[in-house]
């Protein structure tokens, strides 16, 4: 539940989108209840961006600590807690800022081009607000990335090019979560062992 979590915003498109197609509605044209689906696609897009920028930010760091946490108290083995806590740093420190993208694409209709810029309805409302902040995540104010693109001038093209935002600091956010419970997951019961011997060296 806590990987999924960060992703319902996008988990509710998609539902909302397979039923509406399911049901013979289009997302350019909508005929039952047009503004209502429409809504709620604009609200999740939103959520899904606020989820974008809150993980970019360092939210991810406090949510991979609830989350290995739960695995220590479900896993016994070091070798299973590891594995597991690195795949899940791996998705939380990337799909995130990924996913509204998605999400959007997927609502991409003949009224909705969904590049970045002009007018996007979906179901009959208009989402232009957000679609530049979905497609395109501001780079600007993530000085990482400008430091990043000054140092590589080879890479500043590709960098403005394509602005990836806060996951510029979400992925090296996560990286630097899972490495410090790798050690402490690792290191603790050496220094545990260790303590041990030296106790009962001590004691004899």
């Amino acid at each position: 539940m806590l990987v999924i979590l960060p992703f319902s915003p996008e988990i509710t498109i998609y539902g909302l989108v397979t039923l509406a197609k399911a049901r013979g509605l289009t997302v350019d044209s909508c005929p039952l209840a047009g503004t209502s689906l429409g809504d709620i696609v604009d609200a999740a897009l939103q959520a899904g961006l606020f989820v974008s920028f809150g993980f970019g930010l360092g939210v991810a760091a406090i949510w991979l600590v609830v989350c290995y946490y739960t695995i220590n108290k479900g896993w016994s083995r070091m070798r299973s807690r590891l594995l597991l806590a690195f795949v899940i740093s791996a998705v939380l420190g990337s799909l995130p800022f990924f996913a509204p993208n998605f999400a959007l694409l997927l609502v991409k209709n003949s009224m909705c081009p969904a590049t970045g810029g002009g007018s996007c309805f979906v179901f009959g409302v208009n989402v232009t607000d957000n679609v530049n902040d979905v497609i395109a995540l501001p780079i600007k104010s993530f000085p990482p990335a400008e430091i990043i693109s000054q140092k590589l001038p080879t890479a500043a093209s590709f960098i403005l090019r394509n602005p990836v935002g806060p996951v510029v600091l979400g992925g090296p956010i996560a990286a630097g979560a899972f490495l410090v419970y790798a050690i402490l997951t690792i290191g603790g019961p050496i220094i545990s062992r260790r303590r041990k011997a030296h106790a009962s060296a001590q004691q004899t």
